[in-house]
């Protein structure tokens, strides 16, 4: 029987059918060996300890040590961690021997035995043999390491754990942003631009850390990379036409005790579009004042990167009109941030933002709308899906009071939906789809600081996407604006808040304005008999009202189209599916939308001049 077993495991297992997904060096050929340079600088003379505790890893808790052990001209990084309970001077004899067998790399055996007999290391105050790391960490007395007549001063803090580098291509006429996602720093950013260009991509063969990164003047804070030239400090570069096909650096400096970090684009500086396909709304902003009071809004579905699905050939994306290269998060990503920086600057204070991929929160729209700011809320689908929705808000207009976030499918068991759930029972195969769907209501509550007496209930959601399934829709718009009226109503209950409650209902709505959501949300019902309910002949109609506290008016309008896919060879959609709603709040004005000629340019959008298969929708509201 064992044998048998043996020569069971043994024998070789069918081979998986070949998968017809291309590799990356198919999708986009030329960057299957990119590689980021990352260099790291640490600070002279200083020994940087900290304490590493964790509950579920016991074996993994102790002291960790990183300094730059200098000698002959070399500057030698030495890191080294101990557990909590072993003895300082084994401690010791340990990070001698690390730094003697860092010294062998680069010199003889008998230069090493020589450096051996007379290295000595010492603390500045006495340890017995008894002491251990624990005790040493906490003793403050212990302030200086030396050895080989060099002394380290120790600097007992824990170098922060941050995601840090230059990914996105940079592209002349937009912004080059460093990702940096840290809670506990705020960095100060140098930017450098290389001397040679460079015609190929950055070929991870010829990608070496060893540039040489050092101190111009440590207590001035400058620094020198070898071949490459100083531009400029700030939290974003905006590349010359004069960079195109060179290399961009950045170093990023979180203070005097915590070792500085330096990061080489993957990709060249390219030249980037000249124009937008919002040039003419950002036009119209700016020569269009906001009236007294007024605020400025927009709602924008930017595309989340996760469903572009770039591993297959050109004409089996989902965008197959539109060339991989423009599909690309690397690419897209600088021209969003272009269009929120120029819409922000030319007097937008309130964005409606879906489609935002949770992998850039914290590295790019956080710091970005900080840096100009602005206060980013996020809030993230339900279940697995790593995107969602986000409101922005200019901090010197309002102020944050409060910011929550519903899962619909939850919401389907709240006491005020026990109808929802009734028509839902009818229907095994409807009550399946909304309660899987991720579809999440954020809701943030803002003060206005330059109107008193006024808050905002600001809602953001983007509901359902199939066509199939309006009566799904229609269901989460019900549950939506229940929810958007009872926070409505705590607030008012509370003795605290001010008298004047505004509302403001953004996002991508999937429905056009002959669909039910849009019949439900401005007219503020729905009946049994309406033809949605016929997309499931199982499931039982309903009639459905606005909550009496709640009445809602589009103030967005209802253009031709927010979302257009269609070309002449390709098939697709064109419709309105994104508005602004409101109560106690009007329209004043709308921006127009971008020239048909533009949005046509290469077919439909996305394309080289729009990150999103939608466009934005702005207006100008007023109070009342």
């Amino acid at each position: 029987m064992l044998n048998f077993l043996l020569s069971f495991f043994r024998k070789k297992r069918p081979s998986p059918p070949p998968i017809n997904n291309l590799s990356w060096s198919e999708i986009l050929p030329g960057e299957n060996n990119i590689k980021e340079i990352r260099i790291m600088l640490l600070p002279t003379d200083k020994a940087i300890v900290w304490k590493t505790e964790n509950e579920k890893k016991k074996c993994n808790d102790g002291i960790s040590l990183l300094f730059e052990f200098q000698y002959a001209g070399k500057r030698i990084p030495i890191t080294m961690k101990r557990h909590f309970d072993q003895k300082v001077l084994d401690s010791m004899q340990k990070l001698r021997s690390i730094v003697i067998k860092k010294l062998a790399k680069d010199l003889s055996e008998k230069e090493c035995q020589e450096i051996g007999t007379k290295f000595k290391m010492a603390l500045n105050i006495e340890v017995s043999d008894k002491c251990t790391m624990r005790e040493f960490y906490e003793n403050k007395d212990a302030i200086e390491l030396s050895f080989l007549n060099r002394k380290y001063e120790i600097v007992r803090k824990n170098p922060p754990s941050y995601d840090f580098g230059l990914t996105m291509t940079p592209l002349t006429n937009s912004i080059v942003i460093a990702k940096f996602a840290s809670s506990e720093l705020s960095p100060k950013y140098h930017w450098f631009v290389s001397n040679k260009k460079y015609r190929e991509f950055w070929k991870r063969k010829n990608a070496k850390n060893d540039i040489e990164f050092k101190f111009l003047n440590e207590e001035k804070r400058t620094f020198h990379i070898e071949g490459y030239e100083y531009r400029s400090s700030g939290r974003f570069y905006e590349a010359d036409p004069k960079d195109v096909d060179k290399l961009v650096a950045v170093v990023f400096d979180s203070g005097n005790d915590l070792p500085v970090h330096c990061s080489i684009s993957t990709q060249v500086v390219e030249i980037g579009p000249i124009e937008l396909i919002t040039d003419s709304q950002i036009e119209w902003c700016k020569n269009n004042k906001r009236i007294d009071h007024g605020i400025r809004v927009m709602t924008y579905n930017i595309l989340a990167d996760l469903y572009l699905k770039l591993n297959v050939d050109q004409k089996d994306l989902f965008f197959k009109y539109c060339d991989k290269n423009y599909q690309r998060a690397l690419y897209r990503v600088p021209l969003i941030m272009r269009q929120f920086k120029e819409f922000l600057q030319s007097g937008v204070e309130l964005f409606f933002i879906q489609e935002v991929d949770c992998s850039k929160v914290h590295k790019y729209y956080i710091p970005f709308f900080q840096y100009f700011n602005y206060h980013f809320v996020f809030a993230k689908k339900q279940f697995l899906v790593n995107e969602g929705v986000g409101i922005a808000f200019d901090d010197s207009r309002f102020r944050l009071i409060k910011s929550m976030e519903y899962g619909l499918h939850q919401l389907v068991n709240e006491k005020e939906n026990e109808d929802v759930l009734r028509t839902l029972d009818t229907s095994e195969s409807s009550k399946k789809i909304l309660t899987t769907r991720p579809t999440v209501v954020q809701i943030v509550i803002l003060e206005d600081l330059k109107v008193a007496d006024k808050w905002i209930i600001c809602a953001n959601t983007h509901l359902h996407h199939n066509p199939k399934d309006e009566h799904i829709k229609l269901l989460q718009s019900v549950m939506a604006t229940r929810i958007i009226a009872k926070v409505k109503n705590d607030i008012k209950n509370d003795p605290n808040s001010p008298k004047n409650i505004h509302v403001l209902f953004g996002g991508d709505f999937n429905s056009i304005p002959s669909g039910p959501v849009f019949e439900f949300m401005s007219t503020g019902k729905i009946s049994a008999d309406h033809v949605c309910w016929e997309l499931d002949p199982a499931i039982e109609g309903t009639s459905f009202e606005f909550p009496e506290n709640l009445k809602l008016t589009c103030l967005t309008g209802t253009p031709e189209y927010t979302n257009y896919t269609h070309t002449n060879k390709t098939p697709g959609f064109i419709g309105c599916l994104d508005y602004v709603w409101g109560e106690d709040i009007s329209c004043d004005s709308m921006c127009p939308m971008p020239e048909h000629s533009k949005v046509r340019q290469y077919g439909a959008i996305p394309s080289k001049i729009s990150p999103s298969d939608h466009l934005p929708l702005i207006s100008d509201l007023k109070y009342g």
